[in-house]
Order: structure tokens, then C-alpha cells, then sequence
């Protein structure tokens, strides 16, 4: 199932956008006019692979969240597909004893329940 997502941002200065990875899926509009700055990020046929961070920040200044940017996390359901590609091609998650640690794990759904496993290198 294919679903189309646009969202819009209109302010008083120059726009861009990050996205979670490069997709064919994925455009930006320019819809300025009236002496403001507009763009839209439009997704179209959306797949498990356009979920993501999307970000929209003022071109010219820091990136400061809720001051000079926005963002929506957008998760196109798929159970077919639960997992999505992480962001970098190779992650590596360093472990200290005794220290809390996050391991990514990027979903297509938001409430789906996940849980690790321990494989040591004689398992495989």
C-alpha cells in the first residue's frame, strides 16, 4: 500500500530540508509568494524506506530545534517490512560496563514491540 505525504513550512527566511536518506520518492516544492519563503516536502508512492527524521531549517542560520527548525518523524506502516535501513551504512555501538547504552533499531511502525538478542561470534 502507497501513501502520499506533504508537509509545509512558510516563514520569513530561506528554507531546507534534511531528509533520512536520498529517495526518488521525495521532492521539494517551492511554494513561496506574498513575500514569504514556502516549501513543501512531498512523498509520493511512500515505502517502509521513506521513514524518517524529515527536518525543515532557516538556510542561513544555526540548526536549533523549535527555534530555527522543525521536524516530523514520518512512519510509513508496512508490516511487511518492520525494519527499515539504518541512515549509515555500518553501525557500531560502543559498550562501556556499567553504562547505559543505545542500540538503533529504525521501524516502520511506531508501536512495534522489539526485543535484542546476544549473539556471540561462535553462533554464527
Amino acid at each position: 500500500m502507497h501513501h502520499h505525504y506533504y508537509v509545509t513550512k512558510t516563514c520569513h527566511q530561506n528554507l531546507k530540508w534534511t531528509t533520512p536518506l536520498t529517495s526518488s520518492q521525495i521532492s521539494i516544492v517551492d511554494c513561496s509568494g506574498s513575500g514569504l519563503f514556502c516549501s513543501t516536502l512531498v512523498i509520493t508512492s511512500a515505502t517502509a524506506n521513506e521513514t524518517g527524521l524529515y527536518r525543515c531549517f532557516f538556510k542561513d542560520l544555526k540548526v536549533e530545534d523549535d527555534k530555527t527548525s522543525a521536524s516530523v518523524y514520518v512512519f510509513v506502516h508496512d508490516y511487511k517490512v518492520p525494519f527499515v535501513l539504518s541512515e549509515k551504512e555500518y553501525e557500531v555501538v560502543f559498550i562501556r560496563e556499567g553504562q547505559p547504552v543505545v542500540i538503533p533499531c529504525r521501524g516502520s511502525v511506531e508501536d512495534l514491540n522489539v526485543t535484542l538478542h546476544t549473539v556471540r561470534d561462535n553462533d554464527f
